[in-house]
């Protein structure tokens, strides 16, 4: 039997869709045919079962004191943050209503609807993380990236919790009574316990960056891959919609002071360098808090691209 035309290998590969390359069985196939079949894999940039480490059947050793810890931030963020955003969503529902006559039924259906499914991606990911088996790859070119989005999250929330605390304080000599408590306050110190349990998650990833199974495998659940591929593909478009908002912020400026002068008032407390600050930190925050997400998935894709060298 002739040898098949290394050529026509590469073309062969080149010329099948996305869903037939990846239902090809990698293990069925020549050294030579495997090599040109993952060269392809590589360029589109896909991912397959072959490639991807499976969670064993067998029973499987103690997990790492690290990993122990990253599962048990992952449940505590979890709960935090359905506990923390319970009362925010619960307003944006109740506002969201109120636009019924303006949006229409199906339209505030459809954008309460979007809300909670975006809002429930974080803390999916989160109790995918905690129950996932086996090892977890976080690589040490990523580490720094948690570390760096745990001091985002903190500043941000020291710089919150400050200004909240500062509005208890009496307004005059004459009103020694502070303001009462409410609801929203409630939502702010909860708030505040959900951004506490981000950062020891992403603290106990950044010490768990390098560990691996001795094998040099990772047993990766197919609940959080999946989990993790939808919450990278939602941050990468909450990125573009933080830079159209960052973007369009003189127009929105312009549009506030416009419709202030029109009813008859000027408006002190909107200024463009305010509304702009307030607008990078909102930023700054929707991508902290997929940062966990992103570096599992950065993890698995460098050690499945490494794994992949090798061979």
């Amino acid at each position: 039997m002739g040898l098949i035309d290394p050529e026509y290998l590469r073309k062969y590969y080149a010329g099948l869709s996305d869903e037939a390359l990846m239902a090809v069985d990698r293990s069925e196939l020549v050294e030579s045919g495997r090599a040109f079949y993952d060269e392809e894999i590589e360029r589109r940039g896909l991912i397959t079962d072959d490639m991807l480490p499976r969670v064993s059947t067998v029973t499987a050793g103690p997990a790492s004191p690290r990993l122990r810890d990253v599962k048990r931030a992952a449940l505590v963020a979890c709960i935090a943050t359905v506990v923390g955003v319970a009362i925010p969503m619960w307003n944006v529902t109740r506002q969201t209503l109120a636009l019924e006559s303006n949006i229409g039924k199906l339209g505030a259906i459809a954008a309460i609807s979007v809300g909670y499914v975006f809002t429930a991606i974080v803390p999916l990911f989160y109790f995918a993380l905690y129950r996932n088996e086996g090892d977890l790859p976080v690589s040490r070119s990523v580490r720094w990236i948690a570390m760096a989005a745990a001091a985002v999250i903190g500043i941000l929330g020291v710089a919150a919790f400050s200004g909240w605390m500062a509005s208890f304080r009496r307004e005059s000599v004459l009103n020694s009574a502070g303001r009462p408590w409410t609801i929203g306050d409630t939502s702010t110190v909860l708030g505040r316990i959900d951004d506490l349990a981000g950062i020891l998650l992403l603290a106990a990833l950044f010490r768990l960056a390098g560990e691996g199974s001795p094998e040099g495998g990772v047993a990766v659940s197919k609940l959080l891959r999946l989990l993790t591929k939808i919450a990278v593909i939602a941050i990468h478009f909450m990125a573009v919609v933080c830079v159209i908002g960052l973007a369009a912020t003189p127009w929105v400026y312009s549009y506030i002071r416009a419709r202030s002068l029109q009813m008859g008032y000027a408006n002190a407390t909107v200024t463009f360098s305010r509304l702009a600050v307030d607008r990078v930190r909102t930023a700054l925050e929707v991508i902290s808090v997929y940062t966990a997400p992103f570096v599992v998935w950065r993890g698995s894709w460098t050690r499945v691209a490494s794994d992949s060298y090798s061979t």
